[in-house]
């Protein structure tokens, strides 16, 4: 896999980042919402709820080769508000599309 940058990442790289990423945000995250300082008028339960999206949206991209063309890749979270739970969503969705194991 190639970034824009021209990195080349095997998927068991991107996996072990993404792994390694979602911890920290699980840690940093859970306890009472608070701003985050880098995104004015941002909190913490904005993050996670805009980085579920992120690993929701990356997933269908891996799977399906190109970007959703409406909001099919929001189905697993139909009826899902809690921001963290959003932010489980995606994590589990991102690390299934970039599992090696997985069939092609």
């Amino acid at each position: 896999m190639r970034s824009v940058a021209g990195t080349e990442l095997t998927r068991e790289q991107y996996l072990e980042h993404i792994k390694k990423d979602y911890a920290r945000m699980i840690e940093a995250l859970d306890g009472p919402t608070l701003p985050v300082p880098s995104c004015p008028g941002w909190d913490t339960n904005a993050l996670a709820h805009h980085m579920g999206m992120v690993y929701l949206r990356q997933a269908y991209v891996v799977e399906h080769s190109s970007p959703p063309e409406n909001d099919e890749h929001l189905n697993a979270i139909s009826g899902v508000t809690d921001p963290m739970e959003i932010l489980k969503h995606g994590f589990t969705a991102i690390t299934r599309a970039l599992d090696p194991k997985r069939e092609e």
